[in-house]
C-alpha cells in the first residue's frame, strides 16, 4: 500500500503534530507514509497532482476542510486512489459528518483499516465542494474574516465581528434560480446557501448532515425583506419543526443561478471565489472515495 499525506503546515492543529509522530503512527500498522509539505511556494493543490502523479494508492489530507477540499479535488477521475483525512484543522465540518475523530493517532487507525465508502461532491462552475457553497452574506464574511485574521485577531474573534459587521449592513441582491426538478424562482435574498447534501438546522445537530451519498443538493433560500426578519427566520429555523415562511429550502440535482451582477463572490468550503454568472451547481453522486470508520453494523 503505496500512502503519501499532504500536511498543511497553516492549518489549526498541524503544529501540534510532527512530520515523525506521523511517520510513527503509520508505522505501528506496518505502513510506511511519505510526508509532503508545502514550502518553497508551492500549495496543497500543487503537492496533491504531483502525488496523484506518483501512482499513490492512498493520498491523505492533513489540514482543515480547505486542505481537503484542495486534495480532493485533485482525486476527481482517479477512482482508485483513496482519500484519507487528518483533520487538523479549526471545524473539521467534513471529517465531523463522516466521524472521523480528531485525535490524529484514531484517525490513522481509520485510513490504516483501509473501509472506504463513495460519497457524493458538488460543483459550481467547474469548482468541487465537499460540504457547501454559498453566495451573499457568507462569502463576505469569510472575506472580512480573512482580513481581521491577517491585522492580528484571532480566527473565532475575527469570525464573530465580522459576523456582526456583515449583518448589521443586510444588502439583499436579485437572483433568478432554476432548479432542475422545481419552479424557476426570482427573488431578492441576502444569501444562497447550497449543501452537499441536506444539512440538519436542529438546534442539536445544527450544521451536520446525516448522510453525503443521496446525490442531492440541498437549497436554502431566505427571502426576508428586512435584517430582524433575516435572523428571526434563521432563529424560527433552528428552533422550530417546521420550516419558516420566509426561507425557501427544497433539493435538487442541479441548479442555475443567474444575477446581473458582472462577477458573484462565492464560497466553496471557506474558499472565496469570483465567478461569472450564471452559476451552474451540480452534484456528482459518489464520485469520490474516503476512507472512514467501519460501521457499527459490520464491525
Amino acid at each position: 500500500m503505496k500512502v503519501c499525506c499532504i500536511l498543511n503546515a497553516k492549518s489549526g492543529g498541524a503544529d501540534l503534530v510532527g512530520h515523525g509522530a506521523i511517520v510513527d503512527l503509520f508505522s505501528r500498522h506496518g505502513v510506511r507514509v511519505d510526508i509532503f509539505k508545502m514550502r518553497n511556494g508551492n500549495s496543497v493543490v500543487d503537492l496533491a497532482k504531483h502525488a496523484v502523479e506518483q501512482n499513490y494508492d492512498i493520498i491523505v489530507a492533513g489540514g482543515g476542510d480547505g486542505t481537503v477540499n484542495a486534495v480532493a479535488t485533485a482525486l476527481m477521475g482517479h477512482p482508485s486512489i483513496h482519500l484519507g483525512v487528518l483533520p487538523l484543522g479549526t471545524l473539521n465540518h467534513f471529517a465531523r459528518d463522516l466521524d472521523i475523530p480528531i485525535d490524529v493517532a484514531r484517525a490513522v487507525d481509520i485510513i490504516c483499516a483501509g473501509h472506504s465508502k463513495a460519497i457524493d461532491v458538488g460543483v459550481v462552475n467547474g469548482c468541487h465542494f465537499l460540504n457547501n457553497s454559498s453566495v451573499g452574506l457568507y462569502p463576505a464574511i469569510v472575506r472580512l474574516r480573512e482580513s481581521l485574521q491577517t491585522a492580528g485577531y484571532s480566527k473565532w474573534w475575527a469570525a464573530l465581528l465580522s459576523s456582526l459587521r456583515i449583518l448589521s449592513k443586510f444588502r439583499r441582491f436579485d437572483l433568478e434560480v432554476q432548479p432542475s426538478d422545481g419552479p424557476f424562482i426570482k427573488r431578492k435574498t441576502a444569501l444562497l446557501f447550497v449543501g452537499n447534501n441536506a444539512y440538519e438546522t436542529a438546534v442539536t445537530k445544527l450544521g451536520t448532515r446525516t448522510a453525503i451519498d443521496r446525490g442531492r443538493l440541498w437549497i436554502n433560500l431566505p427571502i426576508s425583506q428586512t435584517r430582524m426578519g433575516f435572523i428571526l427566520g434563521l432563529v424560527a429555523l433552528v428552533f422550530q419543526r417546521e420550516k419558516p415562511a420566509d426561507t425557501l429550502i427544497f433539493e435538487a440535482t442541479s441548479l442555475k443561478v443567474s444575477s446581473k451582477k458582472r462577477l458573484l463572490t462565492v464560497a466553496a468550503d471557506g474558499e472565496i471565489l469570483h465567478l461569472k454568472p450564471p452559476l451552474n451547481y451540480r452534484i456528482l453522486p459518489k464520485a469520490l472515495n474516503v476512507l472512514v470508520p467501519v460501521p457499527r453494523s459490520e464491525a
